[in-house]
């Protein structure tokens, strides 16, 4: 499909393509690996088309949000925590053309920058949980 397109876009010498790939592929996803997966390869295939193309006239740009209010996410907008559908694009459509690659709104790059650092090592994290747990399950039985 994408090879479609593109081939006519290249031939018109403009257009625009615009992927999500959600942040959930920029690390691992226990009990979503499926989904984790699927936006890793999103975020992988949507950046090389970019390079591949950038000369033909030919915007593919990938935005990666976090939480965002939708029928999916079922989470209700909040003010700095999750972004309505309907700001989320409008801020995301600003951003064409300036990079292939956005969170789409400033809200979700300030977040994944910040979160980043602390979510980028993901066994780090599982060890640590299990060293607490661990220490609460020997406190309780005591």
């Amino acid at each position: 499909m994408t090879q479609i397109i593109l081939t006519e876009m290249a031939a018109r010498g403009r257009g625009v393509i615009i992927n999500i790939s959600p942040e959930a592929g920029r690390q691992p996803s226990p009990f979503l690996a499926l989904y984790g997966a699927t936006t890793a390869f999103m975020n992988s295939f949507s950046r090389s088309v970019a390079l591949e193309y950038q000369s033909s006239g030919v915007i593919i740009q990938t935005l990666t949000p976090l939480v965002v209010s939708s029928n999916m996410s079922q989470m209700p907008p909040r003010k700095f925590l999750v972004k309505s559908s309907d700001d989320f694009v409008r801020e995301a459509l600003d951003t064409v053309g300036i990079s292939n690659f956005s969170w789409g709104c400033f809200l979700h790059s300030v977040h994944s920058l910040l979160l980043w650092p602390l979510t980028s090592n993901f066994k780090f994290i599982i060890l640590i949980l299990m060293f607490f747990n661990s220490r609460f399950r020997a406190f309780r039985g005591s």
